[in-house]
């Protein structure tokens, strides 16, 4: 049985399962001569978001308009969740689709918010997740902190949330035949909330981050690179090799079309 969202809210700590507690519907279709049953999963997009959400809150305040590093990795993950779904929704909504199975992708991102949750609201952590929370969080205002120390921290995320992330993903969804084309739409999404984010946090009069000294010159670029570093790892993890392979090729075409937009 699905739990609604309104019992999962009542307490301080909910137990969100975006993958988990995926709904299933049959749908019967009926002609004159013929009657078709089919198969529909529904993701809940408020559920994806609502992980990321709860993961910022669960990171101890270092004081107020204090930033994060444990607060900015949640902002992201909400960030580009918060594209990512709808973009999910105008694939399945419209007639161009921009996502070709999404589906498909809806259920890579609610395993990797549901393992996201996990880790910053419950402390369910897996080795990778461990690297990341066994160092101390930082202020990204704080007088000491300097983009390598940040991108350092950025990686062990990167490979907790993502290549971890999508390992479990790929165990729970399986790959599709879309699998290169949509991945590769999943990079250029996130980059671009990212750009949008860090766009945000320059201007917060609450902030006023210094982005070159916090994330170095090119932040978005190298954001892709870890984003896209991560992905193909995870897939010669699982031995996914033709995506893996096909989604070189796109990553190589697209290389030209992705601005830093900072």
């Amino acid at each position: 049985m699905v739990t609604k969202l309104g019992d999962l809210l009542v307490s301080e700590k909910p137990r969100l399962r975006p993958y988990t507690n995926r709904e299933r519907y049959s749908i019967t279709l009926k002609c004159d001569s013929c009657e078709k049953t089919t198969g529909v999963t529904v993701y809940d997009g408020d559920l994806i978001i609502l992980c990321y959400n709860f993961g910022y809150n669960s990171v101890p305040s270092m004081g107020q308009d204090k930033l994060t590093m444990r607060q900015f990795c949640a902002l992201l993950g909400e960030n580009g969740a918060r594209a990512l779904v709808d973009k999910y929704y105008t694939s399945v909504t419209q007639c161009r689709r921009e996502f070709r199975d999404p589906c498909w992708a809806a259920c890579l991102s609610a395993t990797l918010a549901e393992e996201f949750y996990k880790a910053f609201v419950e402390g369910d952590y897996d080795p990778l997740w461990n690297a990341f929370f066994s160092l101390p969080d930082f202020e990204l205002t704080g007088s000491g902190v300097s983009d390598t120390k940040v991108n350092y921290r950025g990686e062990l995320f990167a490979k907790a949330h993502l290549r971890s992330g999508l390992r479990k993903a790929l165990d729970h969804c399986g790959t599709s035949k879309c699998c290169a084309h949509d991945l590769g739409l999943v990079v250029e999404t996130l980059v671009r909330a990212q750009a949008s984010l860090l766009g945000s946090l320059k201007t917060n009069p609450a902030f006023l981050l210094d982005l070159g000294k916090v994330f170095g010159i090119r932040p978005v670029r190298e954001f892709r690179k870890q984003l896209r570093a991560e992905m193909l790892q995870a897939l010669e993890d699982k031995g996914a090799y033709q995506c893996l392979e096909d989604l070189k090729v796109v990553f190589a075409e697209r290389d030209e079309e992705i601005e830093d937009g900072l």
